[in-house]
């Protein structure tokens, strides 16, 4: 361990202040096809890592809402609403093959590792399940969404199919997967969360997500709980607004039960939600900005 710590020290002090800047960001890239774009923020930024995607989502900085008329943006960039959101209308997904995608993913690797601090690129993605799948070429086999996988009482099933997906992805190249979904799904009118929640109360939530977290870590991925401290009771979508969710610190103790339970077992990162809890932070700022929730409360308790 004192050798790792070293090693990983000595590459510190040898970094710009940019470069460990850098190394706090993971960026986007949507597509197939390595552009010049992409390479120059890679040598540019030196990212931690790169989210990707084949789909076109509804806010990808693709689009210029500025740029198209309303009609435009209504048919394409604002429909379909609710869990299938991510995904635009009458723009054709493109194909490529797994050896295509993982030689695509080497490209970008190879330039971080060639240029600026030489570290290594993490590649992210979604692939809950069900309808959030990032990656779904080459003979890629889905799973059904996390409550679906709970609604079988199985939780070694959950195990099973994070195991496969993790089994599935690494050979392609990536090492880091935006899951488990630890939201408690209080609200059963919720237009984000709804399915992709394991439960609807946090013992069943943690139980299965456990198991879940258990199958990508002996697969060899990294996981990132979300959506902390919890957004499962809430009525709006964090992706078109600021949802406020007033719940009492009673109920959000309880949904903060997954979250911690995942942490004691070793879930190496967490998603902040881009939502204002009253009960944890009256300042009105969201928790993704707020040192109450982040600081005080996620990183010290």
């Amino acid at each position: 361990m004192q050798n790792k710590e070293k090693f990983i020290d000595g590459i510190i002090s040898n970094m710009t202040l940019e470069q460990k800047i850098g190394q706090c960001l993971v960026i986007g890239f949507v597509g197939t096809v390595v552009t010049p774009e992409i390479l120059k923020r890679i040598r540019k930024y030196t990212p931690a890592g790169i989210r990707t995607g084949l789909t076109f989502r509804i806010k990808s900085a693709i689009y210029d809402p500025y740029a198209y008329n309303e009609e435009f943006l209504d048919r394409v960039i604002r429909q379909p609403k609710g869990t299938v959101k991510d995904f635009c209308l009458d723009i054709p997904v493109p194909h490529c093959t797994n050896e295509e995608y993982c030689q695509f993913l080497n490209t970008l690797k190879s330039c971080a590792a060639e240029s600026g601090a030489k570290i290594p690129l993490h590649i992210t993605l979604d692939m809950e399940g069900d309808s959030s799948a990032d990656y779904f070429r080459g003979g890629i086999r889905y799973f059904p969404s996390q409550m679906g996988i709970a609604s079988t009482g199985d939780a070694e099933l959950a195990h099973d199919c994070a195991w496969a997906a993790a089994r599935q992805l690494t050979p392609l190249g990536f090492s880091w997967i935006h899951s488990p979904v630890l939201d408690v799904n209080t609200n059963p009118d919720n237009p984000e969360i709804g399915a992709r929640s394991f439960a609807e109360d946090p013992e069943t939530a943690t139980k299965f997500a456990l198991s879940a977290l258990k199958g990508y870590q002996e697969a060899g991925l990294i996981t990132t709980g979300k959506h902390f401290p919890g957004r499962g009771a809430s009525s709006q979508d964090a992706h078109s607004g600021l949802p406020v969710i007033n719940a009492s610190l009673e109920e959000m103790q309880e949904h903060l039960k997954p979250f911690q339970a995942l942490i004691d077992a070793g879930l190496p990162s967490m998603m902040t939600a881009h939502t204002v809890y009253p009960a944890l932070d009256d300042s009105g700022l969201p928790a993704t900005l707020s040192k109450k929730i982040l600081t005080d409360l996620l990183k010290n308790k």
